[in-house]
């Protein structure tokens, strides 16, 4: 009889789920929390992509964030590893940060890039991680999964102009840069309904700050696995410049929501490109040559 009570309960979600509108994000309607938007534990394989287009794995990073708002209140933010003896880790805040690295987020990385991927997993074991912080609605505690090991394969990085495809050594600042990373073959949507497969587009300057993001869960526009490419806008970058363009695409291998705050954890791969703007640079900072 309980069993019965239950299908008949996600069965009548499901029906819910179908007549709602177009474009209704069912994990932000049910994201209560007025101080966090999301949190991620990422798996991460990284490639580099040269001006010739040649793409070279660079190894493996772990990644941790804790997305909030510009002056909500969060404490006690701490991740504990499977299968790591050092305890939990504190999420140090990036919004204190006097760098170019602030950002509205609290952050854990990896310490370097591993090169070796069995030593890599010996660090950021597959497994349940455990995410805890207090903020103004109480303590949150949440368990994600990273099983499996199946990574996204490398984006492919072309640029285009104008509708002609163009140099990564040459751009024009002053025309708007269309980005396209081959498509996400592996993408697919969240059979939690939490978040689908995720892509990212981001221009840093050679000091690593963000010039352009192309946008978060939860927090307005984001690319989706379905999306094909992504516009940066005219004079988003300076002319006789050099800048990174980064792509990421994440795979949602478990995704929840304990009390009002969506979690994923995602195995991910990111593409760094060196991308050159044509002109004269007004200052010595970050110029091309």
């Amino acid at each position: 009889m309980a069993t019965l009570m239950r299908t008949k309960k996600k069965l009548c979600f499901v029906a819910i789920l179908l007549l709602l509108p177009p474009g209704f994000n069912y994990a932000e309607e049910k994201n209560t929390n007025r101080d966090v938007t999301y949190f991620a534990i990422v798996k991460n394989h990284v490639f580099a992509q040269d001006l010739n287009g040649h793409i070279a794995e660079t190894g493996y990073t772990f990644l941790a964030y804790i997305f909030v708002k510009p002056d909500s209140e969060i404490s006690n933010a701490y991740l504990t590893i499977p299968e790591n003896t050092a305890g939990r880790l504190t999420f140090p805040d990036f919004r204190l940060l006097d760098s170019v690295e602030k950002d509205t987020y609290l952050f854990i990385r990896s310490e370097k890039t591993f090169e070796d991927k069995e030593e890599y997993n010996k660090n950021y074991a597959d497994g349940t991680y455990t995410v805890e912080f207090t903020t103004s609605a109480g303590d949150h505690r949440s368990d994600l999964k990273l099983e499996g090991g199946v990574y996204p394969q490398p984006a492919v990085i072309t640029l285009f102009q104008s509708g002609n495809e163009v140099e990564p050594a040459n751009i024009d600042p002053g025309r708007g840069l269309r980005v396209t990373w081959g498509g996400f073959p592996q993408g697919r949507s969240d059979p939690n309904g939490i978040l689908d497969d995720v892509v990212f587009v981001i221009v840093k300057d050679c000091n690593g700050g963000k010039v352009l993001h192309s946008g978060r869960p939860y927090q307005g526009f984001h690319l989706l696995y379905s999306d094909k490419d992504y516009l940066i806008p005219a004079n988003t970058m300076m002319a006789g410049r050099k800048y990174e363009l980064i792509v990421d695409n994440g795979l949602t291998v478990d995704s929840n929501i304990e009390a009002g705050v969506p979690g994923v954890a995602f195995y991910a791969q990111t593409n760094k490109m060196p991308i050159y703007t044509a002109g004269q640079a007004d200052n010595t900072d970050c110029i091309s040559n």
